[in-house]
Formats: C-alpha cells, sequence, structure tokens
C-alpha cells in the first residue's frame, strides 16, 4: 500500500510541476501541452466517440490483412506441395528473405498504412505472408510442414490446434505476429499520417482540411493507443506463449521514445522560415484576403504557413513565430492581444443579417420559420466556442424555442460532427463551409439559413468572427503601412470583382481554386480597419463575458484592440 502511495504522490507532484511550467511559460505551450488540456480530451465525450470509431477502424484493417496473409499462406502451401517447382520455389523464396528481412519492411508499411484499405491489406497480407513462409519452410522438411500446416487448418475444434493453426511459428515471432503489428502500425500511423496526410486512419484527423490541432489531442491518442496495445499484447502472450521477457522494460521504452519522437517531429513540422517572411493562416472560410495578398499585393515578400486552428496560429505570433495571424476565431483574438499589446487587429470578417458565413443543417427544422421544431434535438457546432453556441442560443430563444431542450456538442474536429450527423449521433449542425456542403450532399438536405443569418437579435449588425492581427514590434512604421494597404487592396479587390463578370473575377476564381476554396467558402464579409465598428467589438466583449466560462483575464479599452490609424 506503502508503494503505491509514494508512486502516486510522485506522478502528482509530476504532474503539478508540469502543469506549473505551462501557466509560467517555462517551456514553449506549442510543443507540450499542459496536463489540464490533456485531461480534458480524454475526459471529452466526443474524443472517445472519434477515437473508438478511428481504433476499431484500423483494428479492422489489420485483422482483415492478417486473415487474408494466412488464407494466401496456406494456398502458397497447397500450390507449392503440388507443383513440381516447389524446391525451386521455396529456395527462391528464402534467398529473397535474406535480402529483405521482415524489420525492414516494417517501415515501409507503416509509411504507406492509412493511404487506401487496399493498401492496409495488401501490405500486411505480405508481411504476414513473408513471417509464416520465412520461418516455416526449408528444402529440407517442406513437404512435412507444408502437410502439418495444411492439416491444422481443418482441425479448429481442438483449441490446441487451433492456437498452432494461429500462431505456426516457433521461434521468438510466433506470439507476436498480430500484436506487433498492432503496436507498431497503431503507434506510428500517427505520426507519419500527421506529417504526410492520407485518406484513411486515425492520423488523417489532425490534416483534413488542413486541421493541424493542438499537440494535446495528438498525445491523447498515442497513450490511449499504446495502453490498448499493451493490453492487447499482454493478452496474446497469456493466451499462445510461454517465453517471458521484460515487458515492463519494454513498454517503458516504448513510450518514451514514441513521445520523444512525436515531440521532435511535431517541433520540426512547426519550424518555419524567419519570422519576418511569414503570414499564418488557418481558417479555410476567411482566408480570401490573405490568399490575394499573396498572390496580388506581396510587398513585403511574405511566405504562407497554413496551421490548424486559431489557437495555434495565435500560438505562432505569440511565440515569435509569424508577423501575422489571420483569420483569427474572433475571441481568440481578443484574448491574445489583452495579453500581448504589440499585436494588433488589422481586418475583419464579419456576419451580418444578409451575409451569413455560419449555416444551420437540420434533420428537424428545415427552415427558419420551424426552428421551434429543434426542442430537444442535439445540435453540434463549430467553431468550438461560447459564441457560437450564445448567438444560436439567442436567436432560437427569439424564435420562442426552448433552448434549454436542446443538447449542444462541439469539438475541434468539424469532421467527427460532419460523421456524427451522418451517424446520428446529432441531428443538427450549425458551422461554415465547406463541412455544411458536405453534410447537404451527404443527407440530401438543404440549411436553414441560405441567405439569412442566423445570428439576430442580439444587438449586432455585423458580428465579429475573425481577425487578422500583426505583430507590430516586428514592423517597422513603413512596414505597417505598406501591410496595411496590401490588406486593404485585397478586400476592395474582392469586393469590386465577387459578384462581377469581369476578367478579374476570373482571376479571383482562379485563386481560390488554388487554395481549394469553393464560392461558398468566401461568403464572409471582410472589413478593412477604417470601417470596423468599435461598437460592435464592445457588443462582442460583453457577449463574451456573458457567455464564455473562462473569459479573457483583462479586457483593454475597445480601440486598443486594432491597429491606430496613423498613417
Amino acid at each position: 500500500m506503502q508503494k503505491w502511495l509514494n508512486r502516486i504522490l510522485f506522478l502528482s507532484g509530476l504532474f503539478a510541476l508540469w502543469e506549473i511550467g505551462y501557466q509560467f511559460e517555462l517551456y514553449n505551450p506549442a510543443f507540450i501541452s499542459s496536463p489540464s488540456q490533456i485531461f480534458q480530451i480524454i475526459f471529452s465525450i466526443s474524443f472517445w466517440q472519434l477515437f473508438w470509431l478511428d481504433f476499431f477502424e484500423s483494428i479492422s484493417k489489420i485483422l482483415s490483412g492478417v486473415l487474408l496473409g494466412y488464407i494466401l499462406a496456406h494456398l502458397f502451401t497447397l500450390i507449392a506441395i503440388l507443383s513440381p517447382f516447389s524446391d525451386y520455389l521455396v529456395r527462391r523464396f528464402q534467398q529473397i528473405l535474406k535480402y529483405i528481412p521482415f524489420p525492414t519492411l516494417i517501415p515501409f508499411g507503416i509509411l504507406f498504412f492509412g493511404i487506401s484499405l487496399a493498401t492496409n491489406i495488401f501490405l500486411i497480407t505480405v508481411v504476414t505472408l513473408i513471417i509464416i513462409l520465412g520461418h516455416n519452410f526449408s528444402t529440407l522438411d517442406k513437404e512435412l510442414k507444408s502437410y502439418q500446416l495444411i492439416k491444422s487448418s481443418w482441425r479448429i475444434s481442438n483449441f490446441s490446434w487451433f492456437t498452432n493453426f494461429l500462431f505456426p511459428v516457433s521461434n521468438f515471432l510466433s506470439y507476436r505476429i498480430i500484436s506487433t503489428l498492432i503496436i507498431w502500425v497503431l503507434s506510428t500511423e500517427v505520426i507519419i499520417e500527421m506529417l504526410l496526410g492520407g485518406k484513411f486512419g486515425i492520423g488523417v484527423r489532425l490534416l483534413q482540411f488542413q486541421q493541424l490541432y493542438k499537440v494535446a489531442q495528438l498525445y491523447s491518442y498515442l497513450i490511449l493507443i499504446l495502453i490498448l496495445s499493451y493490453m492487447l499484447e499482454k493478452v496474446c502472450i497469456a493466451a499462445f506463449c510461454r517465453i517471458k521477457f521484460d515487458w515492463k522494460k519494454i513498454s517503458s521504452v516504448l513510450l518514451i521514445s514514441t513521445l520523444l519522437v512525436v515531440s521532435i517531429l511535431y517541433w520540426f513540422s512547426q519550424s518555419s522560415p524567419s519570422k519576418q517572411k511569414t503570414i499564418t493562416t488557418y481558417s479555410l472560410v476567411a482566408n480570401l484576403p490573405i490568399y490575394v495578398y499573396i498572390e496580388k499585393f506581396n510587398t513585403l515578400d511574405l511566405k504562407l504557413v497554413q496551421v490548424g486552428s486559431g489557437l495555434q496560429a495565435m500560438d505562432n505570433l505569440q511565440g515569435d513565430q509569424t508577423i501575422a495571424a489571420g483569420f483569427v476565431d474572433m475571441p481568440n483574438a481578443l484574448s491574445g492581444i489583452a495579453t500581448n499589446l504589440d499585436l494588433k487587429v488589422v481586418s475583419q470578417a464579419v456576419e451580418v443579417k444578409d451575409h451569413p458565413s455560419l449555416f444551420l443543417v437540420s434533420k428537424k427544422a428545415q427552415d427558419k420559420q420551424n426552428l421551434n421544431q429543434l426542442e430537444g434535438s442535439k445540435v453540434g457546432y463549430f467553431p468550438n466556442n461560447s459564441l457560437i453556441k450564445s448567438g444560436l442560443d439567442f436567436s432560437l430563444f427569439r424564435n420562442s424555442v426552448n433552448t434549454a431542450g436542446i443538447e449542444y456538442t462541439s469539438t475541434s474536429d468539424p469532421l467527427s460532427l460532419v460523421q456524427g450527423f451522418q451517424s446520428g449521433a446529432i441531428d443538427s449542425f450549425l458551422g461554415p463551409e465547406p463541412f455544411v456542403s458536405d453534410i447537404e450532399e451527404q443527407n440530401n438536405l438543404t440549411r436553414v439559413n441560405p441567405n439569412n443569418s442566423l445570428i439576430e437579435g442580439i444587438n449586432f449588425s455585423s458580428l465579429p468572427l475573425a481577425a487578422l492581427v500583426i505583430d507590430t514590434k516586428e514592423l517597422s512604421q513603413d512596414e505597417q503601412k505598406k501591410f496595411v494597404d496590401g490588406i486593404i487592396s485585397s478586400i476592395n479587390y474582392i469586393k469590386e470583382n465577387q459578384d462581377s463578370k469581369s476578367k478579374a473575377k476570373q482571376n479571383l476564381q482562379l485563386i481560390m481554386q488554388k487554395y481549394g476554396l469553393n464560392q461558398n467558402s468566401s461568403l464572409s464579409l471582410y472589413q478593412s480597419r477604417d470601417e470596423i465598428d468599435l461598437s460592435q467589438t464592445e457588443n462582442l466583449l460583453n457577449l463574451i463575458k456573458q457567455f464564455d466560462s473562462q473569459p479573457p483575464k483583462t479586457t483593454l479599452p475597445t480601440k486598443d484592440y486594432y491597429l491606430n490609424n496613423t498613417f
């Protein structure tokens, strides 16, 4: 008992030091998240729903490949027995194995794992085939072992025969065929797919729609994967093997080395060119002025860096990794500026009554006149800040809807909400393009508010949604003027050509296509600093204070959030 108590006290002290280091910024928070952030994610229902969906999807692919590998191995054995060239085939195969040993295949399998289901099954089939054939056959006793292997596959009623069929190899790899593949592939797939991308698998969540999320979610995935993989391996070993090994040492080394590798790779992936030459973006919905600026008015020769969230964009700005970040969601922008007075807003994206950027798609309500049908429904919203939820609350309240009867959910991963809508976990979705279009196409539905904003009746004529923020201490007065002039020119270029039939509109569409935007993705209205109404920002600050469970610690006079018009 005393031993466990000492361990608990040691871990508690370690987590306390970790949290203190995070709060006092003794290390880069973009590199390692705080324990509270990791625990918050682990105890999130939406996180678990997403994790189990992806985990079982990956497990099913691995087991499918292993099963197919065994079937092909038996088929190959039968062909070898009946073939007059059996000795030649076995010798040839063994020669190949000398030049391509099993360990060298693991990195290649991991590298391509997650690209497609067919690739998963093919690669694991090949690995399984090589394990079985490479460690079961020789030119001397090939026929006998082949016969025994075939015979055992027909005798699965007896448990010992079944285990011989499932794990026919007698050397140290025999009991680790499945568990080794699961540990290697699942724990490393996250890292590889985070850096390279793919179409399936756990890691792809971190890349889809350029959504590279906070490192806390990555660590949460890895820790859960390693724990579950370790438990599965222990079950396999206990059931099928008597060989003992130092599992504590192996598990510790595997966990520490994996987290170390992930941290190093994540740090390198976040490294960027010189701060004076980068502008960070994240939102597909509100990035059009940035893309136009880069293509048309980039007098400072800035380079584009894309990240996955407004919070991460603000972290890059605070951590001296970029000179500008846009468009950061407004609550994060205001909170970041309140803690760093060198940061200033130079333009922003807004929502107005007849020009929506956030849309509602629902299985229960098909138009704004029937919003009372949302009572008792589950609404998923993105972006995941209280501003969006409170705006929806007000709108529904204005339409006599009992908002207390609505269950709200959110996540930093909009794809999980899209999947949740498809599976029935939620029946309504509030968010931007391109996710709304995906839900409409998949479910044959039409958005509730195609032409009008849902956020009304909350004392807003133009609700600030996102901001372009610069670090003034890194720019001279002349550079600030050039940057602001370029952004104003970009916004005017969009306004003048968005609805025109001129060649300029074609050029605008080419820019949108280059950066993966469709027409719906550019519906946000953009305001240069000369057009910004500070009273609307004041209303927003009041709304955040009222509804945000963690409002900014300090609130500046509204004008202090914006770049003064001094040039």
